[in-house]
């Protein structure tokens, strides 16, 4: 029924918008064109994508900013592969890499809904919440942290930073304290209820994160396109660095 709802709400935002319909032949995914139409507000010279699964982030931060050099992380190979075809543009940088809080290798949980897919095994929470992630199988895949990624590299301009990585942000953020004096803007999924064992809520990134120079701007929505009237147990927290306040 939600996916009827979806669907039929969707069509209903289409037709307010037919505009938007000519995106569809230049490959763009219209849900996140329309969750990240916000960002347009920033001149972003670097886009830093964690966790870039099919690339539909990627892609719409390459139509706003095509002279924006983007980097992106996806760690599951047939991901990757298919990043590789999608972008082939020089300043697409895309890396067959998770990032964390070390230099290695790391097991890796892929479940049948593969962008739910973490370093994290699904929690007992997790699998009541949502039955489809208890299957999976393991991988070794390999990780770093963005603090040694750029270690060598120069980030450019105004950064933006989008973190979407199944309850490890906690992780991804530990290993970035470096970088993350160069970055201007976070848009980042955080948790208020826990998926994945030993994952990060909201609470502690926010804590992180204003501890580290960032202040919260709020939420965005995804692209649901028809009211919620209850809590919602996920959402992609907004945070700038202190010094654009």
């Amino acid at each position: 029924m939600n996916k009827i709802k979806i669907y039929a709400f969707f069509i209903l935002y289409l037709l307010s918008r037919p505009h938007l319909l000519l995106l569809i032949i230049k490959k763009i995914y219209l849900p996140v064109y329309i969750q990240y139409e916000w960002i347009r507000n920033y001149n972003i010279k670097t886009f830093i994508d964690v966790g870039a699964n099919q690339g539909k982030v990627s892609r719409v931060i390459q139509y706003f900013f095509p002279s924006a050099t983007i980097y992106a992380f996806e760690p599951m190979r047939k991901e990757f592969e298919n990043l590789k075809k999608i972008f082939i543009s020089p300043q697409i940088i895309i890396n067959n890499l998770a990032l964390s809080n070390s230099v290695g290798k790391t097991e890796f949980y892929i479940n049948n809904h593969a962008p739910s897919s973490s370093i994290l095994k699904i929690s007992k929470n997790g699998k009541r919440i949502i039955p489809a992630l208890s299957k999976y199988h393991k991988i070794t895949v390999n990780q770093t942290t963005m603090d040694n990624y750029f270690k060598n590299r120069k980030l450019k301009g105004f950064v933006f930073l989008k973190i979407d990585v199944q309850g490890t942000e906690h992780l991804v953020l530990n290993g970035s304290i470096n970088s993350l004096k160069k970055v201007d803007l976070i848009h980042i999924e955080t948790s208020f209820k826990d998926i994945y064992e030993n994952q990060s809520l909201f609470p502690e990134i926010y804590d992180f994160l204003t501890n580290h120079g960032f202040r919260y701007l709020g939420s965005v929505k995804d692209s649901d396109f028809y009211p919620l009237f209850q809590l919602s147990i996920q959402e992609n927290s907004i945070f700038i660095n202190k010094r654009h306040s």
